[in-house]
């Protein structure tokens, strides 16, 4: 993906500066609610929850960029320049996944570019050095760092499950932080956690309207066009429920 140590340490020098450089004047350049609504709708897409498997649409986009990051390492070439060659390394990684059949095919053309071929914003960001992506750096950094959380959810999750930890096991925890955080009323949270993508999906529906009806790159736009739906878009924490697999 290009997500390097040396990348990290340039998105930490970049925080550094925007924080910590009192002395000097930076020229200010207003940001674009365009770019921020379009880069926090993908987030929210690539975070719906799939029942107890997590953040499937952005797994897949990550392993395909992982299949072709290991061909571009190991053969010295992008897959594009060798298409015949990188399907049937698609093609051995899919029947190891899955048996051969309808879901087998899905596999194939998704990994292969076939469909879907386009990669998420909030993977295109991520991809950006912060020199190059200008002005919006914020946005860079904050991709990457979504990224980061998303293999420490993963992480957490394989962790609990190894052990033997469910849900039942934890439950004072999930009640009490769903509380604080507003994510439902009441003394116990929801049988299934998934649901509350229900909360959050009209709210995002309205953002991605008016992403493609709006004349005017404005924040006062946004919030009375949308009926203030970017206040619900701001906070991930019900997101962490479904990277645990809860």
């Amino acid at each position: 993906m290009g997500s390097t140590a040396k990348t990290l340490w340039e998105d930490r020098e970049t925080r550094n500066a925007a924080s910590y450089r009192p002395t000097r004047l930076l020229r200010r350049v207003a940001n674009s609610s365009l770019d921020t609504s379009a880069l926090v709708c993908s987030l929210w897409r690539m975070c719906e929850p799939y029942g107890v498997q997590g953040f499937v649409a952005l797994d897949q986009h990550l392993v395909r960029l992982a299949l072709e990051s290991t061909y571009l390492a190991a053969w010295g070439r992008p897959a594009t320049q060798a298409p015949t060659a990188f399907a049937r390394r698609v093609q051995q990684a899919t029947d190891r996944l899955a048996p051969p059949g309808p879901l087998n095919q899905r596999l194939q053309a998704f990994l292969g570019r076939a469909s879907d071929p386009t990669d998420p914003l909030l993977v295109v960001w991520a991809t950006r050095s912060g020199r190059a992506s200008g002005a919006r750096e914020d946005l860079a950094v904050i991709s990457r760092a979504a990224l980061l959380v998303r293999l420490a959810t993963g992480s957490c999750q394989l962790l609990l499950r190894n052990a033997g930890v469910t849900r039942d096991d934890i439950g004072l925890w999930v009640d009490d932080f769903g509380l604080d955080h507003g994510l439902w009323s009441g003394s116990a949270a929801p049988s299934d956690l998934s649901t509350l993508w229900d909360d959050i999906v009209g709210h995002l529906e309205d953002t991605e309207q008016w992403l493609t009806t709006s004349s005017t790159n404005s924040t006062a736009s946004l919030w009375t066009q949308t009926n203030g739906a970017v206040a619900h878009l701001g906070g991930l924490e019900r997101a962490l429920f479904w990277g645990l697999g809860l």
